[in-house]
């Protein structure tokens, strides 16, 4: 089976969505043939394989708007190496950085289904321009993807149910993303997690909570820090060690500054997948 990915980006590049994309696709490389298109943010244009996977890095510019957690990728000749690849299956995972034209021409223009699934949950309670601006794209747009897509897949029941309108429900499924757990075993012994906790800078008491994740308003990490301050005010100990970029990194750090924690909460960018 021929399968075309389109995301904007994909790896080396390491957000929770492009590490479940490559997981999956490097399985099922070994039994189709995988291509994925994708923005040349981070890297050169132009075609190289990885795990047995196609990646067309088409020539991009970027443009930030206000509010948006990721910047839009235009990228060049998107649509006529869409139409070139003559795919089966056309695999859509960011329903904010495709329009009309590509739509159009994967239903219109190649023999292949398109499948969308939904990473990113219909914003609710994070903020009024969020909220609203959210809502405003997915009624404008987001829903009209839904409507021509055949089918549609949510990584969580949450996220289909707060997303995808009831009269789309018969063509969506839940499909969750896992995790190689055997990546995880055996576990550390006491002394690696004391060895581990010191090189964080961390005191031996306390428990240690570890979040990995964009630092933007929708992954919640100001309520991770607020919560620390919490435990420590009623005398639980507890640090917080935080592994990520974004826009966020100041104002959680002034955050815990604030709330007089900052020896409890550490944020680095630069942990490997090691």
């Amino acid at each position: 089976m021929e399968i075309c990915v389109l995301n904007p980006y994909f790896y080396p590049y390491f957000g929770g969505t492009e590490k479940v994309l490559l997981e999956i696709y490097k399985r099922l490389s070994k039994k189709n043939n995988i291509t994925v298109i994708t923005s040349s943010v981070g890297s050169e244009p132009g075609e190289t394989t990885f795990e047995g996977i196609k990646i067309l890095r088409l020539k991009t510019v970027q443009r930030t708007l206000p509010h948006l957690p990721l910047p839009l990728a235009s990228m060049d000749g998107l649509n006529a190496a869409i139409e070139k690849t003559a795919a089966d299956i056309y695999h859509i995972n960011n329903r904010y950085q495709y329009f009309s034209s590509t739509i159009n021409t994967i239903k219109n223009k190649t023999s292949g289904k398109l499948a969308l699934t939904i990473h990113n949950s219909l914003p609710k309670g994070i903020d009024p321009i969020t909220d609203f601006g959210g809502l405003a794209y997915d009624i404008f747009w987001g829903r009209k993807i839904m409507k021509r897509a055949d089918v549609i897949t949510a990584v969580s029941k949450n996220a289909m149910e707060t997303t995808v309108p009831i009269k789309f429900r018969k063509k969506s499924h839940v499909i969750f993303n896992g995790i190689d757990y055997k990546s995880f075993m055996p576990a550390m012994d006491s002394g690696r997690v004391a060895k581990t906790r010191a090189s964080m800078g961390f005191e031996k008491d306390g428990i240690l909570l570890i979040s990995n994740g964009r630092l933007t308003r929708q992954k919640g990490h100001s309520y991770l820090i607020r919560a620390v301050a919490e435990l420590d005010r009623i005398g639980k100990p507890a640090n917080l060690f935080i592994i990520g970029r974004g826009p966020m990194e100041s104002r959680l750090r002034e955050l815990a500054k604030n709330l007089g924690i900052q020896d409890k909460v550490r944020i680095s960018n630069g942990i490997g997948e090691e």
